[in-house]
């Protein structure tokens, strides 16, 4: 069975909860459900069973509902001097350089991220504790048949915290899920008489909690492949984004609509080995690839013999030593490729000049056929001198 586990990273959350009813439709069943910060309150709402209450969450929240605009200009602006600091604030420093110095296992980045939460402290807790107040349950979390898992850091006790849903207090969890999103944005201010600090400086990609369930992880990111990869186990799942589609604080409906649907696609496309870089291509023969490349290439190779920067007198042999290998370098292809390797870049980089929408799951003969619609023509009767242009374009 499987874990869902469910990275940190703000605004760009919203890719995971299309990743998520992806993988339900493909019929992965979760016997938990682990998230730091962001991913602890899309990990708490599919616990809960209310996946598409998240989905209307997110295609309807801004950053204004975090944080007001005064305050965004404030953090940019804003820093306070050592001496300007309280009491409180100044041991709160101390016990944060004492973590390190203890030598306990947190990232050096906790200290200077505190460090600015004691700088700023200008943005107010009040809209996030709002939020997760207005969208979580916590009797739905603990009935839940999945079992759920959140990470934290508590600066007053010096130590991180991965705790299930039975290791929190009866009537806390929308505290600790509070806790492991407190972003060094945040005003210092103590949750029940201790301070936190968001669970992504210890364990942004909680894998591990999973495997103390004897889960096989299924790990959705929200940024794309980094070093971190190197370090999750071979059985483990992980649906990524190729890059970063927006930033962490960077809450807007439009942009969390769009994400949401590329977390879809790309879930699918990793769980169907679906071909294409930012296209969603399905899987096709090396026959039905060579189909493709002559009724593109085969009746056009006149326009080669023009061309002195192909050498040989064979139109075949130029075709498959010369033309599809110099169009295979300028398209990125490198190594062993596959002709059908070959004809998805092509068809690729042509339908993203073109504009072709990218978010839906395609046939290779349905994307040529849009790519010929845009240009007002049938696949069959492409122009000599329009797939001359392309040539051209693409071999610089």
């Amino acid at each position: 069975m499987y874990g869902l586990v469910l990275e940190g990273g703000g605004a760009k959350g919203a890719y995971q909860i299309g990743a998520y009813f992806a993988l339900v439709e493909l019929g992965f069943e979760f016997e938990a459900v682990v998230g730091t910060s962001i991913g602890s309150i899309n990990g708490a709402m599919i616990a809960m069973g209310e996946a598409e209450k998240c989905v209307e969450l997110w295609r309807t929240l801004n950053l204004n509902d975090l944080i007001k605009e005064a305050e965004v200009r404030t953090v940019a602006s804003k820093t306070n001097k050592q001496e300007d600091k309280s009491d409180e604030e100044k041991e709160i420093s101390e016990v944060i350089k004492a973590i390190l110095s203890d030598g306990d296992e947190i990232l050096d980045s906790i200290k200077s991220a505190f460090m600015d939460l004691l700088n700023t402290k200008t943005v107010s807790l009040q809209p996030l504790k709002d939020l997760v107040s207005n969208n979580i349950d916590e009797e739905k979390v603990r009935n839940s048949k999945m079992k759920f898992g959140l990470v934290t850091v508590n600066v007053t006790d010096k130590k991180a915290e991965e705790l299930y849903i039975e290791d929190i207090p009866k009537g806390e969890l929308n505290k600790y899920i509070v806790a492991s999103c407190y972003l060094p944005v945040f005003k210092l201010e103590p949750l029940d008489g201790k301070y936190y600090l968001d669970g992504g400086f210890y364990n942004k990609v909680p894998y591990n909690m999973v495997e103390k369930l004897n889960l096989t992880p299924i790990i959705v990111r929200t940024g794309p492949a980094d070093i971190r990869d190197l370090s999750f186990p071979k059985d483990a799942i992980v649906i990524e984004p190729r890059k970063n589609h927006t930033s962490v604080m960077d809450f807007d409906p439009v942009k969390a609509d769009e994400l949401i649907r590329i977390g879809y696609f790309d879930t699918y496309k990793k769980i169907k080995s679906l071909r294409g870089n930012k296209y969603y291509i399905e899987d096709f023969s090396e026959e039905e690839a060579f189909k493709i490349i002559k009724d593109i290439f085969f009746d056009k190779l006149d326009f080669f013999a023009e061309d002195s920067s192909f050498n040989l007198s064979s139109k075949y042999r130029r075709l498959f030593e010369e033309v599809i290998p110099k169009l295979s370098s300028s398209l990125g292809l490198r190594g062993n490729y596959t002709y059908a390797d070959f004809v998805a870049a092509l068809v690729e980089e042509e339908s993203e000049r073109q504009n072709i929408e990218y978010l839906r799951i395609y046939k290779i003969s349905e994307l040529i056929d849009e790519l010929m619609k845009k240009n007002g023509i049938e696949f069959a009767n492409y122009e000599v001198s329009k797939f001359n242009q392309l040539v051209k374009r693409i071999i610089k």
